[in-house]
């Protein structure tokens, strides 16, 4: 399953209040957090898509790992985690999740 069909599936997860208007907030997992190829090509995604990686954390509790970068889209955030157990993530608005799922989408096609 590519990560514009799972992103279809996700819910509204929150709402965040930004210049006055309310953003849909959502999250996708796009698969194995252990994929390096797979956060290679979000990556790059988010880069070709005007990113800019501004912060990272990584960290250990008991089994769980968790390495998280937070990357600036001007006013937007978006968040890609590899979490144990819970996989590759992206959360942030939901109209620029949908952009960066079908770039790596293409980016992913044999």
């Amino acid at each position: 399953m590519g990560p514009t069909r799972t992103l279809e599936r996700q819910l509204l997860v929150a709402s965040v209040q930004h210049s006055g208007r309310l953003l849909p907030m959502a999250k996708v997992v796009l698969g194995d957090e252990f994929d390096r190829s797979l956060r290679e090509c979000t990556r790059r995604a988010l880069k070709e898509a005007g990113g800019k990686r501004v912060a990272t954390k990584w960290g250990v509790a008991g089994s769980q790992e968790l390495d998280a970068e937070e990357w600036s889209f001007g006013a937007a955030k978006i968040v890609l985690e590899a979490e144990t157990y819970t996989g590759l993530s992206l959360s942030g608005p939901e109209d620029l999740l949908r952009q960066i799922a079908t770039a790596l989408g293409q980016n992913r096609s044999p």
